[in-house]
């Protein structure tokens, strides 16, 4: 199997593990379509963004290690806040 075909596996794989587990472990829901759709959409967002934040941090003049320990310092609170507030929220009284 080629590197890149076996990357988008992996990746393809661990995001539905991913929804499966955080959905049901940390925030004790069961899994629906919609909540899955915006996980996927909410990590391919998530993604662009750690990208977006690393160029930044290194045009500052922060090496590439730096830029990555911040990095790994910022991304897991974003993408917590996302699954919080968007993916796995409370549904509304009464639906």
């Amino acid at each position: 199997m080629h590197y890149s075909l076996a990357a988008l596996v992996s990746q393809v794989l661990g995001t539905g593990f991913n929804y499966l587990t955080y959905g049901s472990l940390v925030f004790r829901q069961k899994p629906r379509k919609t909540s899955f759709a915006i996980f996927t959409l909410s990590y391919a967002a998530l993604y662009g963004l750690s990208l977006l934040d690393l160029t930044l941090l290194q045009e500052l003049g922060l090496n590439a290690y730096w830029a990555g320990v911040i990095n790994t310092g910022v991304m897991p609170v974003l993408s917590y806040l996302s699954n919080k507030f968007l993916v796995f929220r409370a549904p509304k009284d009464g639906a």
